[in-house]
């Protein structure tokens, strides 16, 4: 009994503390942190439709096909017809509310896996405060990665009880998650569906299983539908083909899982347990818990650290009431089974550790996070640009940053102005892999042009024959958890911005908060 108490007691600490780091760097940025721009339009695109799915968001001059599982949109939108919420709110709130409710379904999920409440206990816990069990998903565009890893924690939990205990009760269930997960989020719905894989090979191998997935298959099909019925008559089969194309399918899958892959600040606490718990589980021939952290790195490499972390957060929980409470018991003179109860005095000290070293990095990297938002000053600057330039003007947009998926601005300019940006990439992956991997690239060589002349400009536009009216220059890099130790904060050099300001072939509009927009002169 005392034992399922403290486990109830961790728990709610992981909980409450979890929400904590979740719910932090909204309140801090008072806007959406990172992404979202694009899932916002769509909100107001099925609003304006009239809930009806329209072939084309209008996101970025409506070039981009409205194929995105639509659930955690239509949610969304229904939200603000009935209850009159803001949509911009809702996707600054509604990613750390369900990131937060995963920590529900990955408590039951752990207690069928590890039969302990205890260890499942711990498990929430170090799962609430990896990095990557938040990061990306409490970001605007977390408004349907975390509704995906909400439906897909629940989905794993109703396959393993329909798996162990073989009763057609749980077919509809699973069904109904499968389906949602297949509405929410389509890199979730491919990793969940590799380790289902994985828990059929170990619990599912006869012929009752076999039935039971088939009905399940084909319930979660038939609710799921309208959607992709629709899409398909509207773009064809190969829309989904060509957002397939983007999960960076080479080395990485494998290298990341080499490094750090945990992305803890400070010491790798939780990934050195979860080492220390892979090694107990491969001596014992207990392979199910590795299987399941190799499967996503293979399957699809893009968010495979975002998925790692539900089987981490597994073996970093073993290690630590398995092994390292009783070899420490054993080195204070306790007995080891005194060191089974996490509140003991024999294991008080290393608990309190535990339960708050990784939430001080969790915590920083929430500190981090809160910075990476739409600035006020770019906010106004939008707002200029939407009421002092023409409806049709083509902008581009030099943000320099690492990657093309950590700069607010790009994202949030096109959704807010209403007007085409000829360097944003969110949503491209939908036109297909090529085009997608081009955008990338086209992102990354305009980038390099903000410590150049404005001639780099122009043989940007060249290459890629991407005409522009406006330039719009932004002056701090991005600000994300992998950059906190390198590049934060660096300023853009005067090289472009003076070469802009001198030449007769650009007119500077706008210059406020060391944000400038220049006219390029025809």
């Amino acid at each position: 009994m005392r034992r399922n108490q403290e486990a109830q007691i961790i728990l709610l600490w992981a909980i409450l503390f979890g929400g904590l780091v979740r719910f932090y760097p909204a309140w801090q940025a008072g806007f959406a942190i990172n992404d979202g721009g694009l899932f916002y339009k769509m909100i107001l695109d099925l609003l304006v439709h009239n809930f009806r799915l329209p072939a084309f968001s209008s996101f970025n001059g409506g070039a981009i096909p409205f194929a995105y599982p639509p659930f955690p949109i239509y949610f969304s939108a229904l939200l603000v017809r009935i209850f009159h919420f803001d949509a911009l709110q809702l996707v600054r709130w509604l990613p750390a509310l369900i990131a937060t409710l995963c920590l529900i379904p990955f408590y039951f999920l752990a207690r069928e896996l590890l039969r302990d409440p205890l260890k499942a206990a711990f498990a929430t816990f170090t799962y609430a405060m990896l990095p990557e069990s938040f990061a990306w998903f409490i970001m605007g565009g977390g408004l349907t990665r975390s509704t995906g890893r909400l439906f897909a924690l629940l989905t794993l939990y109703l396959v393993y009880r329909l798996f162990t205990t073989r009763q057609p009760k749980f077919i509809l269930p699973v069904a109904l998650a499968a389906a949602f997960l297949s509405l929410s989020h389509p890199e979730a719905t491919v990793h969940t569906l590799g380790m289902v894989l994985i828990f059929w090979l170990f619990f599912g191998r006869n012929r009752a299983s076999v039935l039971h997935s088939l009905a399940v298959a084909g319930l979660a099909l038939l609710i799921t539908a309208p959607w992709w019925g629709t899409v398909v008559q509207q773009h064809g089969w190969q829309i989904f083909r060509a957002a397939a194309q983007t999960g960076w399918q080479n080395s990485f899958g494998l290298t990341f899982l080499l490094t750090a892959f945990t992305f803890e600040l400070g010491l790798s606490l939780l990934g050195v347990l979860a080492l220390i718990g892979l090694l107990a589980h491969l001596m014992r021939r207990q392979f199910i818990l590795p299987l399941l952290l190799l499967t996503p790195a293979l399957l699809e490499p893009r968010s495979a650290p975002t998925v790692v972390v539900i089987p981490v957060a597994l073996l970093a929980a073993e290690a630590l009431v398995e092994i390292i409470f009783p070899a420490f018991a054993r080195l204070t003179k306790h007995d080891p089974e005194s060191a089974l109860l996490p509140l003991s005095a024999a294991a008080r000290p290393l608990t309190a550790f535990y339960l708050l070293y990784p939430l001080l990095g969790a915590f920083s990297i929430a500190l981090i996070l809160s910075a990476n938002a739409l600035q006020p000053a770019e906010k106004k600057a939008i707002a200029w640009v939407a009421a002092n330039t023409p409806q049709q003007a083509r902008f581009v947009l030099v943000t320099p940053t690492i990657t093309d998926m950590d700069t607010p601005v790009q994202e949030w300019f096109p959704a807010l102005s209403g007007r085409v940006s000829q360097n944003v990439v969110q949503g491209y992956e939908w036109l297909g892999g090529e085009t997608f991997s081009e955008r990338r690239a086209n992102f990354g060589s305009l980038t390099g042009c903000a410590y150049q002349k404005t001639d780099c400009l122009m043989r940007w536009q060249s290459a890629t024959g991407l005409d522009f009216d406006y330039l719009y220059i932004t002056p701090i890099f991005a600000r994300t958890y992998y950059e906190y130790d390198s590049l934060t904060g660096q300023p853009v050099g005067n090289a472009l911005l003076h070469s802009l300001q001198e030449s007769p072939d650009y007119e500077q509009v706008y210059a406020q908060d060391e944000i400038y927009i220049f006219l390029k002169r025809k």
